[in-house]
């Protein structure tokens, strides 16, 4: 149901001097990545934290001042990029530190699992999806079968509020954010296109599931099914049907579920 609604923090340190070109500038770090733009940045920034490295150093030789002005949306949007990356995270900070078109970017991370934990919660997704699915299935059924398995193995966190799709797993019980990460990480190894959407219902924030099978978009809430009587409630719904239930997200950033 409710996404904590703790504000997720990100730090922003700044710490650069740009204003003498003729310091003698400092050699990045013999394991820092070296990057020349922006889009470069951003993907090393992401892949650092699919690795979930809490300390890594980024040394780059652009232009300092367009990074230093850029750096908080660049990194809002290496986390974004990835719908389940965004729901891993819970405080960023960096600090850069050289001269124009020679700065280390030192980047502090705090996540909410490890990189061991997120590599169990592939090594059992790899290992349960095979059970769950056959060749000859259609990604309904597919999609059915992994829907019905999660709300029968997984149960609301009401206590701890766990909300990792790792907590789900080894502890069959997590909130809202966990039951869309499990989502998400099951269709993909099913083979099935899914994404994470988050907005709110009536009780708070809230994390839930898109799906698409047959060709169309579909509203997918393994959380509200999970603790329904109807645990079909939630299950391939339009968009209509989940705004007149309370749900509230931004149209405008996820597909359209109109399919019946």
């Amino acid at each position: 149901m409710m996404l904590t609604n703790k504000v997720l923090k990100l730090v922003l340190v700044l710490i650069i001097s740009i204003t003498s070109l003729a310091a003698n500038p400092f050699q990045a770090l013999a394991n820092g990545e070296t990057t020349m733009n922006l889009t470069q940045l951003q993907e090393a920034i992401k892949v650092d934290m699919i690795d979930r490295e809490s300390n890594f150093t980024i040394h780059y030789d652009g232009n300092s001042a367009e990074m230093m002005k850029s750096l908080g949306d660049v990194t809002k949007q290496a986390e974004g990029s990835d719908d389940y990356l965004s729901l891993s995270w819970k405080n960023i900070g960096y600090k850069i530190s050289g001269v124009d078109g020679n700065a280390d970017i030192n980047f502090t991370m705090d996540y909410l699992t490890t990189k061991a934990q997120e590599d169990y919660v592939d090594a059992q997704v790899k290992q349960i999806v095979p059970t769950l699915i056959t060749s000859t299935m259609t990604d309904f059924e597919k999609e059915k079968a992994i829907h019905d398995w999660i709300i029968k193995n997984v149960s609301y966190d009401y206590v701890t509020e766990q909300r990792t799709a790792y907590a789900a797993l080894k502890t069959g019980k997590t909130v809202c954010a966990g039951y869309a990460m499990l989502t998400e990480k099951m269709m993909t190894e099913a083979g099935v296109n899914s994404i994470i959407v988050t907005g709110s219902i009536p009780g708070g924030l809230h994390a839930w599931n898109m799906v698409q099978v047959g060709g169309n978009w579909y509203q997918f809430d393994a959380t509200n099914d999970a603790v329904s009587a109807d645990t079909t409630k939630y299950y391939n719904k339009t968009d209509d049907y989940m705004t007149q239930c309370g749900f509230v997200w931004d149209k405008t950033k996820f597909p359209q579920a109109v399919t019946n």
